[in-house]
């Protein structure tokens, strides 16, 4: 976790990163982590004395500038598995099979949900929301297990 924290501030550069910088570095950029999976990292590396909070965000509590990042370092997300209601995994995909069937490829969607949760700094649930309804989507079926997911970030 240690090198997860270096490799996030060496690769932005910042002595000190918001917890949407975070989010946004491990969802939407590099794609590792849900932003539920990034919370619980932040948490983590908060109790393990990785991260300190300080004003404006959080900084290493250690010298991170010294650890060797290796040529093609990757996480594995599974670790830091959020618990969900049941059903609420499946939303995201659900909410993408409702717009293929408005006639935008999945890849197309996936991309455009990416784009919306990186502008609107929402995450891709909702992201998908907004774009299912601006495709004529009825989306009221889909409000409350986006919320559950929500209350569970």
């Amino acid at each position: 976790m240690e090198q997860l924290v270096a490799f996030l501030f060496q690769r932005s550069g910042k002595k000190v990163m918001r917890d949407s910088d975070i989010y946004a570095a491990l969802s939407y950029e590099l794609g590792w982590l849900t932003p539920a999976q990034s919370m619980v990292l932040i948490k983590e590396c908060l109790d393990k004395g990785l991260l300190k909070e300080v004003e404006g965000g959080y900084t290493p509590a250690f010298e991170y500038e010294s650890i060797e990042i290796p040529l093609g370092f990757k996480i594995n997300g599974s670790e830091f598995e959020v618990p969900h209601e049941k059903g609420e995994k499946e939303l995201l995909p659900s909410i993408i099979s409702e717009i293929e069937g408005r006639g935008m490829k999945r890849e197309s969607a996936e991309k455009e949900i990416r784009r919306i949760s990186e502008k609107e700094r929402v995450i891709p649930e909702v992201a998908a929301l907004i774009l299912a309804r601006e495709k004529g989507i009825e989306i009221s079926k889909f409000i409350e297990k986006a919320w559950g997911i929500i209350k569970s970030m």
